[in-house]
């Protein structure tokens, strides 16, 4: 508790520095509100997983923004890995069970809604990433267990994880992207293994920072393109269905348009949209930014025209 004060004093702060943005609608919390550990997981048609060790809920994002709760899994756990496969179900991998035991086990949210038993992992893991590539396969990778970092990766080939060894490194912190180290899908599957760094996926590639100012464009085969000019480092970024970039810099949302050499500032963030945070563009085009640690919180731009 001691270690949240000086946050709550940096929130407060910050609340009375920043002036309202009209464009900024924060949406109403989950029933339950616990910041940590939590996997927030894209279903589709604006509707949004989130499973935190002792709570399934789904955010519906339309006109009127609501939470509906889901059936808690089998099994509880934390510093889990959740997807949604190509069937359209939710599956979430690994994790920490509540006595303090890395998990290799999977369950999947059937479209009934009910929870099954998915095949188990390989190995043991939490802390790590789930992602889908274009052509529907699912990758498990990173990640750590006792204390020790893990580079492996696994692919989900019918009913049963294998080891997927193509000579690279693969390690992550975390499931809400960017993380500290991640895998990026690019257009043809190609993997650009980030260790404790920022790359971030685009269309026909990936966009890998750099520095504060400059960041690299990669090709769709994973190749040096170019160098871009950046507003900063950024903190999360998404490529927009029009091509462009969106991205937080520090507590600022910018958006760049080829060819990215100068930056659209959009909006300061509401003082609670802190920690680690995610960026979706919704249907209507507006952007949802997903936060957690030190507080939950998620919240819509409406952006102009």
């Amino acid at each position: 508790v001691a270690d949240l004060i000086p946050l709550r004093l940096r929130s407060r702060k910050l609340e009375a520095l920043w002036e309202p943005d009209a464009r900024w609608e924060l949406l109403p919390l989950p029933s339950q509100v616990s910041a940590r550990y939590v996997s927030f997981t894209p279903l589709g048609e604006d509707r949004f997983a989130l499973i935190t060790l002792r709570s399934a809920e789904v955010l519906e994002v339309d006109s009127a923004a609501a939470w509906r709760s889901l059936p808690l899994p089998r099994s509880p756990r934390s510093h889990h890995a959740a997807v949604r496969l190509p069937s359209g179900e939710l599956m979430i991998t690994g994790g920490l069970a509540p006595e303090g035991t890395a998990l290799r086990s999977t369950e999947i949210l059937g479209l009934d809604g009910v929870w099954r038993d998915g095949p188990e992992l390989t190995e043991a893991r939490l802390r790590h990433s789930a992602v889908v590539t274009t052509g529907g396969t699912v990758l498990v990778f990173g990640g750590e267990r006792e204390g020790r970092a893990l580079v492996t990766t696994e692919r989900l080939r019918g009913d049963a994880w294998r080891r997927y060894d193509d000579g690279e490194r693969a390690t992550t912190r975390g499931n809400l992207w960017p993380g500290d180290g991640f895998a990026v899908l690019t257009a043809s599957d190609y993997f650009v293994w980030a260790d404790h760094g920022r790359v971030w996926r685009l269309a026909e590639g990936a966009l890998q920072m750099r520095t504060d100012e400059t960041a690299t464009l990669l090709d769709a085969e994973g190749e040096p393109s170019r160098d871009i000019a950046v507003p900063g480092m950024f903190r999360s970024a998404i490529q927009l269905r029009d091509g462009s970039i969106a991205a937080v810099v520090e507590r600022t949302l910018y958006r760049g348009r080829e060819p990215f050499d100068a930056w659209e500032q959009l909006a300061e963030l509401p003082p609670r949209l802190r920690g680690n945070l995610s960026l979706t563009e919704l249907q209507d085009g507006s952007l949802l930014v997903f936060a957690t640690e030190p507080f939950l919180q998620a919240a819509r731009l409406r952006l102009s025209e």
